[in-house]
């Protein structure tokens, strides 16, 4: 069942980092025009936004990790239950959103696309 939850939490999380990324691109379509005007190549723009994508997404997973931990705390302080969080969910948590970040940085494939040469 944890696995089922946490599959609809990656996919969403997808999406959304998409829809940022696709946000980001439009407004930053000016200063793409400017970038390849000034010699820059696909791959360099492209690399741009993977990085950024992934940045994100392992911003968003150390936060959830870092709110497991919380609950965690809080969880063990107030009843008698045992409570840990292993360095391996750490790191597979922090991975697996940075992966979902990388392969949704779809729209900053587009913008390495754009032909800012044509008016």
């Amino acid at each position: 069942m944890a696995v089922g939850v946490v599959s609809v939490f990656m996919v969403v999380g997808g999406i959304v980092i998409m829809n940022i990324m696709l946000a980001v691109v439009t407004e930053r379509t000016r200063e793409i025009g400017i970038r390849k005007s000034l010699g820059a190549r696909r791959r360099d723009i492209l690399n741009q936004y993977l990085v950024e994508s992934a940045v994100l997404a392992g911003a968003g997973g150390l936060i959830g990790v870092g709110t497991a931990w919380l609950i965690a705390v809080a969880v063990r302080s107030f009843t008698s239950m045992p409570m840990s969080l292993p360095a391996s969910s750490i790191a597979i948590g922090v991975g697996l959103s940075s992966v979902v970040g990388c392969s949704s940085h779809l729209s900053g494939a587009q913008a390495s696309k754009l032909d800012r040469s044509k008016p």
